[in-house]
């Protein structure tokens, strides 16, 4: 399915609509630099914020069947 096409597509599952709601943040966020920096500092906080996680909330991290999001 092309971008223009999954604009218009209704999304039937979770899955769906989580893809199709990422996809339209991506769009704003890269169409946009002042958002598109915002988004990059937010980025980078959030990789430093996780070099301070203790060992046994990073294995949470780890274990993709902990992970409650799709690829």
């Amino acid at each position: 399915m092309s971008q223009g096409e999954n604009r218009l597509h209704t999304p039937r599952t979770e899955e769906e609509a989580a893809t199709y709601l990422q996809d339209r943040f991506e769009e704003c966020v890269l169409d946009r630099k002042p958002i598109h920096g915002l988004a990059a500092k937010g980025f980078q906080s959030y990789i430093r914020a996780y070099a301070t996680y203790s060992k046994e909330v990073k294995d949470i991290f780890k274990d993709e069947r902990n992970m409650y999001v799709f690829a």
